[in-house]
């Protein structure tokens, strides 16, 4: 390739691209030489350039830079110190607007004027410098973040922390780097969050969970973290980046109103398992265990209102046990004490789970059997006769038996109204006993 072909080559090369080549004539401050770029960066044509002097092209402070180090340039160049310069350059525009540009430049000499001549090439950083300050704006948020923010490699080892990381965890940024997110685990958190966590970060996506964490003075705490995986170009994992929020005086707000709310619940079901005790007593008989006439009325009442709908009968037997002062007399209260407890138990296990048996008042019992015809009733009266009076009770010695007297009556035919039926079966047992006791009587009109 000749000299001509070298030069084609370089002049199309400079022409071409988008950097700004420039000579300037440091005697005169006038550009000698400005290449096609001038138009893209600054607005003006090369011809256009050629009308400027150096400090037309400058801003006001660029071109108070350059006028305070030129001279010492220039002197270092004659002091056979040949430098190249990098200088970041304002240069005005045609629309009266400002541009920053990187500008290489050189001084030499021109031999054939004797003038010594700077050759340089300026290029256009705007975009650069708008990069850097979104840098460095981001990195002062990062700086001074309430939040720790935790960088670690692909591997988990910590590559950078925050200073809020260190007034949280007690750790110095020397102290974490290099080292791996653990230093801070506890067992509190459950292994399986760490699971959740690493599946979700391997299928590229954000995590946000709760850890429990320990400081490096073992003081507990609990922060709230996002860790988002950081991507290059084909996919591939670079670094994770955490941010972390220090949740522990929320979280032991919480822990204490859990603590309060399980222990309210707790303190519930006591007070409605002593509610339900306290209706059990209220509704009882202390010494059988049996219904009172309370709670015998209550349940009648709904009972009956009931079998009227549905026209059903209800029998209702009422027994006394025969002799019974003779008892009391003879082997004193407590032995009358246990006929009746012993009795209460086996007529329970007598009838049926819908029949409501009822200490009515001193030795008399009355149970009542919903859906049960006046036949059906008379023979289980019958039965409940035969089975008290097989009955041997020990007390104290000796075996106790007793005899009923039981009468039998029944809904609708002996009463339209409970106080009525239950006043005929008293009757038909007041005949059982005029009868000679130990058997059962169904009430006659």
């Amino acid at each position: 390739m000749n000299i001509d072909q070298n030069e084609n080559s370089y002049r199309l090369l400079i022409n071409n691209a988008s950097e700004m080549f420039w000579v300037l004539d440091l005697a005169t401050q006038r550009f000698t030489y400005v290449s096609p770029a001038a138009e893209y960066i600054r607005g003006y044509s090369p011809v256009e350039m050629l009308e400027h002097s150096l400090y037309q092209v400058l801003s006001s402070e660029s071109g108070q830079y350059i006028q305070n180090v030129l001279p010492s340039r220039i002197q270092r160049f004659q002091q056979g110190v040949p430098e190249t310069y990098i200088d970041e350059l304002q240069l005005t525009c045609k629309d009266g607007s400002l541009i920053w540009t990187e500008v290489t430049s050189r001084i030499a000499l021109n031999p054939e004027n004797g003038h010594l001549e700077g050759y340089g090439v300026a290029r256009d950083i705007s975009e650069r410098l708008q990069i850097e300050q979104q840098v460095r704006q981001l990195s002062q948020a990062v700086q001074q973040s309430p939040a720790s923010i935790v960088i670690t490699s692909p591997a988990g080892d910590i590559t950078y922390v925050n200073p809020k990381f260190t007034e949280v965890t007690g750790y110095t940024y020397e102290e974490a780097l290099g080292k791996n997110p653990r230093i801070l685990k506890t067992e509190i958190t459950p292994p399986e969050v760490y699971t959740d966590l690493w599946q979700t970060l391997s299928s590229g996506k954000v995590w946000r969970g709760e850890f429990c964490n320990r400081k490096k003075n073992g003081e507990l705490y609990w922060e709230f973290a996002s860790i988002s995986p950081i991507l290059d170009r084909n996919g591939a994992v670079t670094s994770y980046v955490a941010v972390k929020e220090d949740i522990t005086e929320r979280k032991e707000k919480d822990l204490a109103l859990q603590a309060a709310n399980e222990q309210l619940s707790r303190q519930l079901v006591e007070i409605q398992s002593l509610q339900a005790a306290l209706r059990e007593q209220a509704i009882r008989d202390p010494l059988t265990g049996l219904y009172n006439r309370r709670y015998l009325y209550e349940t009648l009442g709904q009972e009956f209102a009931r079998l009227r709908r549905k026209s059903q009968p209800l029998s209702i037997l009422m027994l006394d046990f025969d002799h019974f002062k003779n008892l009391n007399d003879r082997h004193g209260h407590a032995a009358g004490d246990a006929i009746l407890q012993k009795l209460a138990d086996l007529l329970l296990c007598q009838t049926r789970k819908g029949d409501t048996v009822c200490r009515y008042g001193g030795e008399e019992i009355l149970i009542a059997m919903p859906n049960t015809p006046l036949e059906q009733a008379q023979q289980r009266a019958a039965e409940l006769v035969e089975k008290i009076s097989s009955q041997n009770i020990a007390f104290e010695g000796h075996w106790l038996s007793i005899t009923v007297s039981i009468g039998v009556a029944a809904f609708p035919q002996h009463g339209e109204t409970i106080d009525e039926v239950i006043r005929a079966a008293d009757q038909a047992m007041y005949h059982s006993k005029v009868a000679g006791r130990n058997r059962a009587t169904v009430y006659a009109l």
